[in-house]
């Protein structure tokens, strides 16, 4: 048996409410500008930042954004290429802008769940992923996936999905709320509480 995480709506709707009365930093500003890739987690060998900071060149026209910290950030910083922005301790509002003005958010690693495809998700942004982890699930159709966490195949990904992306925002567009309530706290609840029950 699987039981989602939860994903609270109810503080998104807020943050969402608040992105044009929100102060930003100045750097943040700026950056919404501009056309941009968005990368949203943890600086950590396994989720293959590396992979989406070597994709800068290739698309010279587009900000790659880096959002967070961790252990990595250093060696990383070093790789970067002009076009290539990292950012950390973001307000909810600051990236909830992020999610608002990207082209896609793109999920290089590997992931058992994730939240922050869900809170892409809720701000109508495509996602591009590693097809093997548990993100599929949750994105299904609504973005473009890869099978090898190599260059050529992320660059064929963001490639295709330049191609698709009107399309891609209109189907999250309809498919938005539909794919939110299969992760709501109230679902969480019930199916959690089934469970307890069922092997008790």
């Amino acid at each position: 048996s699987v039981v989602y995480p939860a994903f609270d709506i109810n503080i998104w709707n807020k943050v969402k409410k608040n992105l044009t009365k929100a102060k930003t930093n100045k750097k943040v500003e700026q950056i919404i500008k501009d056309r941009l890739f968005l990368y949203v987690g943890r600086l950590e060998p396994y989720k293959k930042v590396n992979l989406f900071i070597k994709l800068a060149p290739y698309f010279p026209k587009f900000k790659f954004v880096v959002v967070g910290k961790g252990s990595k950030k250093s060696e990383l910083k070093r790789l970067a290429y002009p076009n290539v922005v990292f950012l950390q301790d973001l307000t909810d509002e600051e990236l909830g802008l992020l999610y608002s003005k990207a082209q896609a958010l793109v999920v290089p690693q590997r992931e058992e769940f994730g939240y922050v495809v869900l809170e892409a998700i809720f701000f109508e942004l495509p996602v591009i992923y590693f097809e093997k982890g548990g993100v599929k699930e949750i994105v299904g159709n609504l973005g473009v996936s890869f099978n090898k966490q190599d260059e050529r195949s992320l660059k064929t990904a963001i490639e295709k999905y330049l191609t698709l992306s009107y399309n891609l925002r209109k189907a999250i567009k309809m498919k938005r709320e539909k794919v939110l309530s299969k992760f709501s706290k109230q679902r969480f609840k019930r199916q959690l509480i089934s469970l307890i029950k069922s092997k008790s």
